[in-house]
């Protein structure tokens, strides 16, 4: 009877943790997936130097020269995206336009990334 016991209170103890782990999953995702503010401007890197500082709000096209070629950035409509690289996957071609504060694109075959940045003092507010 004791092993019994023994075994229904594991059941238990284990039955309990799987609520509790759901539920923090749960959370983290609802917390996680919030709308995220529009972002007002976004830095270019290559190699880790800031190359360019630009406005979302102004239709513009910019390229990055890379070893390999250029990196072609084109803002417009307040979004922002590569459309245009000389590596082989074109992953980051193929991501598209993003507009969130927060979101990236990122060329890691040619040193290449696009941080989209909101505004300043909300972005304090959530750190």
């Amino acid at each position: 009877m004791k092993n019994s016991s023994a075994k229904r209170t594991h059941i238990i103890e284990f039955v309990v943790f799987l609520l509790i782990l759901v539920g923090i999953v749960v959370y983290l995702i609802v917390a996680g997936s919030g709308k995220k503010e529009s972002g007002v401007s976004a830095e270019v890197t290559y190699k880790g130097q800031v190359v360019y500082s630009l406005n979302l709000n102004e239709d513009q096209t910019q390229k990055v020269i890379t070893q390999e070629g250029e990196v072609v950035i084109n803002v417009k409509g307040g979004k922002i995206a590569v459309t245009s690289s000389p590596c082989p996957n074109q992953y980051c071609v193929g991501q598209g336009y993003k507009s969130k504060a927060g979101d990236s694109i990122i060329c890691a075959h040619e040193g290449v990334v696009v941080l989209i940045k909101g505004d300043e003092a909300v972005e304090e507010i959530h750190i």
